[in-house]
């Protein structure tokens, strides 16, 4: 576990106790239970910010309201939720996840292994906390973690890549990740740098997850690196290569996108990624 994720715990830890300190021990309990239900729902859409009124009519805490066994003030004051002029929002984004997933280990093995892939679905904002959310998840529910989420991501990246030499494992894993990349492509010296990317991300999270970077690929195919600069001729080539069959973005000048499941088969493009050393890393 990082030391991200030991922050968010201790700091989701410390605001329990420090809602324990100000709010009758017989509340505190159920209304942690309230929020968790709340954040998890919130969650699910990818909602972060919420008003007063959203809380007051919310499944969690509606019924306990209108019986008077807790007050709208002391909800509105707890310590997990903070205001934002007339808005209010969790103390920090983590720490929504946090109360997310408390309630997601609420349900049983058998409901968490069909609904793993539901409960990381992540929308919005919580997509860019995706590895802190992930650490949590191994952190505080290691088995099911693995075995209903990373693991069936894994396999599906070693089902679809063909072992046969570099090459083809290679020319399989850029189709498999369907990776675009951007290229800036000086006219004057034809060089390629890497400007950008897009992919199947969920894969190329779980890779990067257990430490296996394969966007890490860029560093072999882009001039700006200074290990770069003794494959000088084979960039040039690469340069060239995507000039002819890349596009124009039409964003930047010189801008150029190349589609690497499109060309994965293509003789040259994979002999110069041989050379640079890109099919040998992956």
């Amino acid at each position: 576990m990082t030391t991200g994720c030991h922050e968010v715990l201790n700091y989701s830890y410390f605001l329990i106790n420090q809602s324990s300190n100000t709010t009758p021990s017989r509340n505190v309990n159920s209304i942690v239970e309230m929020f968790s239900e709340f954040a998890f729902d919130m969650m699910r859409k990818g909602q972060i910010i919420f008003s007063g009124h959203t809380i007051e009519t919310h499944p969690a805490f509606k019924d306990k309201l209108e019986t008077g066994q807790i007050n709208l003030d002391m909800l509105l004051s707890f310590p997990f939720i903070v205001q934002r002029g007339k808005w209010y929002e969790f103390q920090t984004l983590a720490f929504q996840a946090y109360l997310s997933l408390k309630k997601f280990l609420s349900f049983s093995v058998k409901e968490r292994a069909v609904s793993y892939v539901d409960f990381l679905n992540l929308r919005d904002s919580f997509l860019d906390i995706e590895h802190d959310i992930w650490l949590l998840c191994s952190e505080l529910d290691l088995p099911n973690f693995n075995q209903c989420y990373l693991i069936p991501l894994l396999k599906e990246y070693l089902t679809a890549i063909d072992t046969t030499n570099p090459k083809t494992v290679c020319s399989s894993t850029f189709s498999f990740l369907e990776l675009i990349l951007k290229f800036k492509i000086s006219r004057n010296t034809l060089l390629p740098d890497v400007s950008g990317s897009c992919c199947n991300g969920l894969p190329i999270s779980a890779l990067e997850f257990i430490g296996h970077d394969l966007l890490k690929v860029e560093l072999y195919m882009s001039c700006s690196e200074e290990e770069s600069k003794n494959n000088d001729a084979d960039l040039l080539r690469l340069g060239r290569c995507i000039t002819q069959q890349g596009s124009l973005t039409g964003y930047e000048e010189d801008e150029y996108e190349l589609d690497l499941a499109k060309h994965s088969a293509n003789p040259e493009l994979l002999e110069i990624l041989e050379s640079l050393g890109v099919c040998d890393f992956l």
